[in-house]
């Protein structure tokens, strides 16, 4: 056997193994966005963007609603009602400093196996199980993003919560404003996430692959941009989300005016359909 033909053969089951070693990423699972007026938002949302809202509860300090999609996906919207609850402090601290997204969930088929694969890999994690899923989240402030596995995989939402007017399907890319690509593209590598650099208009992104999503990583070169002034202020952190629809046709121009007046802000909701 040629030399070159010899390494080849010792490095491929090396390689395969790695590959099948990473965790394995279903989806962009959930985000959690932490809001000061939950009622206008949801106003918001069900008045002027044609979702459907589901209602969610008081408890462990906070409120939230949510806006589901039908492959499972969905956002969740909190305000923070009594900080001696721990989350309901978390959130009312993180609303010190802005509103908008806190972190990203992704659904992960297996969540031990992934603990267990983070540990292997020297990054430090926290284990959290209870009857409705078992959470793997990282100590470490960035990526902000936790993994989840949910004991009945074969739960869905109602038709009836999952059904938009503006026919929306699906979390399809969350983007994140970072001030470093490199170091940031590096951080979602060492958890195993593939990533893919491109270059677009006057940004530099990169693609982390998350099953059937993107996160979708960047950084703007112009100070006139959005996400410059975003990264300006805060460094770092989760700058929208692109949401699938399966038709374009009931998108009202008003709902595209609000979108677009939402552009001008941040932080912001980036809803782009």
């Amino acid at each position: 056997m040629p030399k070159a033909w010899f390494v080849f053969a010792v490095l491929l089951p090396l390689l395969c193994f790695s590959q099948a070693d990473r965790p394995v990423t279903l989806r962009i699972d959930h985000i959690p966005i932490a809001v000061k007026d939950i009622d206008a938002v949801k106003r918001l949302l069900k008045d002027t963007l044609g979702f459907t809202i589901k209602e969610g509860r008081h408890h462990e300090g906070i409120y939230n609603c949510f806006t589901k999609f039908e492959n499972g996906s969905y956002l969740e919207f909190v305000t923070p009602e009594d900080t001696s609850y721990a989350i309901g402090k978390f959130y009312y601290n993180f609303l010190q400093v802005r509103q908008g997204a806190t972190a990203i969930a992704i659904a992960v088929n297996n969540a031990a196996n992934t603990a267990a694969w983070l540990q292997r890999h020297n990054i430090d994690c926290k284990k959290s199980v209870n009857p409705v899923w078992t959470t793997v989240e990282l100590t470490d402030s960035f990526p902000s993003l936790f993994f989840i596995e949910y004991a009945d995989k074969n739960w869905k939402d109602t038709k009836q919560n999952t059904t938009h007017i503006n026919t929306a399907e699906k979390l399809a890319t969350a983007w994140y404003a970072v001030d470093d690509i490199h170091a940031a593209e590096a951080a979602f590598a060492k958890l195993g996430i593939i990533t893919i650099q491109r270059n677009f208009m006057q940004s530099v992104i990169v693609d982390a692959v998350v099953g059937s999503n993107k996160l979708r990583l960047i950084r703007s070169f112009e100070k006139k941009e959005g996400v410059y002034n975003f990264v300006h202020q805060y460094e770092r952190g989760i700058y929208g989300v692109t949401i699938r629809v399966h038709d374009i046709m009931p998108i009202k121009p008003c709902w595209l005016k609000t979108i677009f007046s939402l552009l001008m802000y941040t932080p912001k909701l980036l809803a782009c359909f």
